[in-house]
């Protein structure tokens, strides 16, 4: 599969593997061990060209003041994974490059690429319906952001959650960077 190729061409957008909470408990991922099934986070960015990007992060924060639960800083294919340590969200960093070998477009104008982060963990901490913030930097800049309540936790096993992350105002110029 060609990547940036549009869905409406037959791509399908591809499964990338991110383990959430539990990568080092499990044991897999580094390995090359399969992973279990998981559930798909979905950036559908919106306005915003991969070579704009320079990097993505998300963040789940749990509500009711619960927290995340899991090891110290992680990697996992290039990306961070931590909890943060003053309000327990899980923050994932996803450098850019990560972005532009993964992303697939869905228009032909290649202002629509899409991410798929496939997810899982043994973390049974209850956090019902997290909220799920994007942003994406350029630079120092932020470009672009999105947030949406999605998946609970634990995830439910074959769910996609989606997030729309859009060009912010005033950014037309770097989302459009070639």
């Amino acid at each position: 599969m060609k990547r940036h190729e549009s869905p409406a061409r037959g791509a399908k957008a591809p499964k990338v593997v991110v383990v959430a909470a539990a990568l080092a408990l499990l044991g897999l991922g580094s390995c090359g061990q399969a992973a279990p099934e998981g559930a798909t986070l979905r950036l559908q960015f919106q306005g915003v060209r991969v070579a704009a990007i320079d990097a993505v992060r998300i963040s789940f924060t749990p509500q009711l003041m619960q927290r995340f639960t899991m090891r110290p800083t992680q990697m996992v294919d290039g990306i961070t994974i931590e909890v943060d340590p003053a309000d327990g969200a899980l923050l994932m960093n996803v450098p850019g490059d990560y972005v532009r070998a993964h992303a697939v477009e869905t228009d032909s104008a290649g202002l629509s690429p899409q991410l798929d982060i496939e997810m899982w963990s043994d973390d049974a901490t209850e956090n019902p319906e997290p909220l799920v913030r994007v942003t994406v930097t350029q630079g120092s800049d932020l470009i672009a952001q999105g947030s949406a309540y999605t998946m609970g936790w634990p995830i439910d096993l074959g769910s996609i959650s989606t997030v729309n992350v859009m060009c912010t105002t005033g950014a037309l110029m770097q989302c459009q960077r070639m």
